[in-house]
């Protein structure tokens, strides 16, 4: 067997990502398989998926692309870094085909960067703070809440 590189934080932290869309996806679509994921993105069998999902080998920009438009989910949600070290022409692309969102969506003022960097844990308790900010504008606007949905 061929030794691996080991993979870099980022790359680690992009597996893990990864691994959680298709937590939520499975969860959302309990027929989903790793077998059927390699079929629709076109990357192979279930064995390379999970390969992927697992970190044991590093996400390229194809692979993040195929996984991203099948879990509709955003590549800079999962591999930002690989987004932004991709040629212009290929996210403009990948744009116009909407696979990958503006990063207008991240919706704070700050670098994404600074809170990618942060530890999980820190993560969930900023999520948890906001989804309280979150409930308390949603008591006091019953509204606003109702007409989105």
């Amino acid at each position: 067997m061929k030794n691996r590189r080991e993979l870099t934080a980022e790359e680690r932290a992009a597996a893990r990502r990864l691994s959680d869309a298709w937590a939520l996806y499975k969860a959302q679509n309990p027929g989903a398989t790793q077998e059927w994921l390699g079929k629709e993105t076109g990357l192979g069998s279930q064995g390379a998926v999970g390969q992927y999902l697992r970190g044991a080998i590093p996400l390229n920009l194809k692979a993040l692309f195929a996984f991203c438009r099948v879990l509709a989910v955003d590549p800079m949600d999962i591999g930002p870094q690989i987004v932004a070290g991709a040629p212009a022409e290929i996210v403009a692309a990948a744009m116009k085909a909407g696979i990958v969102r503006n990063d207008n969506a991240w919706p704070f003022s700050f670098d994404r960067v600074r809170y990618d960097r942060m530890p999980e844990s820190q993560k969930r308790k900023a999520e948890l703070m906001l989804l309280g900010f979150i409930a308390e504008w949603e008591e006091a606007h019953p509204r606003e809440t109702r007409r989105a949905g």
